[in-house]
């Protein structure tokens, strides 16, 4: 029949030996070129099976060859082409017309960090980060990707992320020390947090650091110098104990009127004191 006839699947294939990675049906019969963006989307033009004066535009992830959207266009049947500039804009054109289809949306992303929590960074300890991402616009409601590197690795036992948004997902390679998370729908009206908590190796003593950036997911970034975060720099310290004493009692003593006074200890330091003893003078 003429439906079968039409049908398409799309195939990826690996660069290096040649082998079936996925396949994707196609919806129709595909009459164009196809065009790669940056950020690993792939459009092509496909006609209706019935009607040839229908035309979709499709775009499909190639990560899984999953289909994200299609637009009906009106095209003309024959020489159907298209084209992506440097800005981002789409162009199809067939035997007449040009067609300037849209863009890729636009977003400033941001990414700083910072320590979330006070005090020393301590071998044994847990450490925590605080990774935001600004959306500055024009377009809102954006995705992006969250990456992030610790070095050395030797630094860290394990560590975690938790995204903020209900939607976003985080992922971490423990043996390489770096993560990912995919954050969902930035709007331009609050910051987007990711909590990283990173257990430090109890041996290590030194410099940890934390590189943080950020990159936009079917998003034209206008301003790249922002994507990466200042490093983060953690000077890693062995646990020490910081111990003092008080004493507690009256302020004057009367003559002839026993008197009480009591020894407080305390330790303020990062780490545990054993074997102590306590030396006390009479007056």
């Amino acid at each position: 029949s003429a439906e079968s006839r039409w049908e398409h699947t799309l195939v990826k294939a690996a660069a290096d030996d040649g082998l079936k990675v996925w396949e994707a049906p196609i919806s129709g019969r595909p009459d164009s070129n196809f065009v790669l963006d940056v950020l690993g989307r792939l459009y092509f033009l496909s006609q209706d099976v019935n009607d040839g004066a229908i035309t979709h535009l499709v775009v499909v992830d190639t990560a899984d060859g999953a289909e994200l959207w299609q637009r009906d266009l009106n095209l003309g049947f024959a020489y159907q082409n298209l084209a992506l500039d440097g800005q981002g804009q789409l162009y199809a054109w067939d035997w007449y017309k040009l067609f300037a289809i849209g863009r890729l949306r636009r977003a400033d992303l941001a990414v700083t960090t910072r320590r979330s929590d006070p005090g020393p960074a301590v071998a044994g300890a847990p450490l925590k980060i605080t990774a935001a991402v600004n959306n500055l616009g024009p377009d809102d409601a954006v995705d992006a990707r969250l990456t992030a590197r610790l070095t050395p690795r030797a630094a860290v036992s394990s560590f975690e992320a938790v995204a903020q948004g209900e939607s976003d997902s985080c992922t971490t390679d423990q043996s390489a020390g770096t993560l990912e998370c995919f954050l969902r729908g930035i709007s331009t009206a609050q910051a987007r947090d990711t909590e990283l908590t990173v257990q430090l190796a109890p041996d290590y003593t030194g410099d940890l650091l934390v590189d943080v950036s950020v990159e936009g997911i079917g998003v034209r970034d206008p301003q790249a110098a922002n994507n990466a975060a200042e490093p983060l720099v953690a000077t890693v310290e062995q646990p020490s104990p910081d111990l003092f004493v008080e004493l507690v009692g009256p302020a004057w003593i009367a003559p002839g009127v026993p008197f009480r006074y009591e020894a407080r200890w305390g330790n303020n330091g990062t780490g545990p004191a054993k074997d102590l003893w306590c030396l006390t003078q009479g007056f």
